[in-house]
């Protein structure tokens, strides 16, 4: 059997995006650096050539260019490196592609083994993203994927959301400074709503005159940015941490530091096209979708146990992602006769029996034949409950 190459490339393309971005904001920060610098020392010289009044004083503008010019080299040389890991990076994913168009059969050996390093790989992103760094750095290491940068990705993210959840926002600020262009074309305004909360946890510690400082700072750039948000935020200062209105409680009890996390985190996915479920858990959904029923949705269905039915759906695990998915189109699901193993005709006559299990009449006719059971009587080859053919109910399929 032929590959579906194109489709198969565009499941795995979770991998290659982030670096790409990554990539792209990588080079960013070096065309911002050289442009700061060259219009420093632009203005610099002219300074210079303008005011040009004693020896002393040109050597003291020139060490102050010199020690600019070295501040730059350094973060161009990280940079640099930086660029150099993600290239890396890239070209063993285009490596890891190439290998497909080398593979004709999903039956040949060499798409087995691809096939096998793909699962661990989609395994590896959903360790990633559910925080479970600890097993998934000795997959990576198993899949010779400790230097990829995908992992920094993740763990960075990992950990800047802990620290917003700590009240630590040094990282987070560090972060929207770094992607400030990008954030303000997006409208997202987290680098402000984290600094009204910062402000908050100065008043909750009651460091009024710090607060007053710091407002004064900070907040005409977030007045201009998030107006709404900045509504009362001086009625702050009156106001006591046992406060019960609204608009204050949330801030003094520091519930918005979970929800700045939960901002963090989904701006983040969003801006490196990272899937907010793992691949994963889109592949088991997939699955999941060709069996779900209406049935699913009922109480009256709702599993007792999983090894009483043996169905996926019902499986604790991925009973949780049910809600999530669509039902089933009768268009696209096969029927299959339990009894004979072969396909199901939906026009042929199904029955039922009290407990729900549904058979082919003509099926369950021919198997308690074999039995040699009462003619009249037929028996539920599951739970051996004996009943007349009159009391089976009908089942139609729309």
């Amino acid at each position: 059997m032929d590959i579906q190459k194109q489709g198969t490339a565009l499941m795995e393309r979770v991998f290659m995006g982030p670096l790409i971005v990554e990539l792209r904001m990588v080079f960013k920060q070096i065309r911002r650096a050289i442009e700061h610098e060259f219009q420093y020392l632009l203005s610099s010289s002219k300074k210079l050539m303008e005011n040009m009044s004693s020896a002393e004083q040109i050597d003291r503008e020139l060490n102050t260019a010199l020690q600019g010019i070295q501040k730059t080299r350094s973060k161009l040389k990280r940079l640099d490196e930086t660029e150099k890991k993600l290239f890396r990076s890239i070209r063993e994913e285009a490596e890891y592609y190439g290998r497909l168009d080398s593979i004709t059969s999903i039956d040949s050996p060499q798409f087995r083994e691809w096939s096998l390093q793909r699962t661990e790989r989609h395994i590896l992103q959903y360790m990633l993203m559910q925080d479970m760094y600890p097993s998934a750095a000795i997959l990576a290491k198993r899949l010779g994927m400790q230097d990829n940068f995908i992992l920094d990705i993740y763990s960075r993210n990992c950990r800047i959301v802990k620290s917003l959840e700590d009240c630590d926002p040094t990282e987070a600020l560090a972060w929207c400074v770094e992607n400030r262009s990008e954030l303000r074309k997006r409208k997202v305004h987290l680098e402000q709503q984290i600094r009204i909360q910062q402000y908050g946890s100065l008043v909750r510690e009651n460091k009024r005159l710090e607060a007053i400082r710091f407002a004064r700072k900070y907040f005409p750039q977030c007045y201009t940015d998030v107006p709404n948000d900045m509504y009362g935020m001086f009625g702050l200062l009156v106001m006591s941490p046992a406060t019960k209105q609204k608009p204050y409680r949330s801030i003094f009890k520091g519930h918005t530091w979970s929800h700045l996390a939960c901002e963090f985190h989904d701006t983040y996915y969003s801006m490196y096209g990272i899937p907010f479920y793992s691949s994963l858990e889109h592949f088991a959904m997939a699955g999941l979708g060709a069996l779900k029923t209406e049935c699913c949705e009922s109480d009256v269905y709702a599993p007792r146990s999983y090894s009483e039915t043996q169905c996926p759906i019902c499986c604790p695990w991925f009973h949780q992602m049910h809600p999530f998915i669509a039902n089933a189109h009768i268009s696209r699901t096969m029927l299959i006769d339990s009894l004979t193993g072969k396909l199901l005709d939906v026009n042929q006559d199904l029955v039922a029996f009290s407990n729900g299990q549904t058979y082919s009449l003509r099926s369950l006719l021919n198997w308690n034949e074999k039995l040699k059971k009462t003619k009249g009587f037929v028996q539920d080859p599951k739970s051996c409950q004996i009943v007349s053919v009159n009391s089976l109910r009908k089942v139609y399929i729309l």
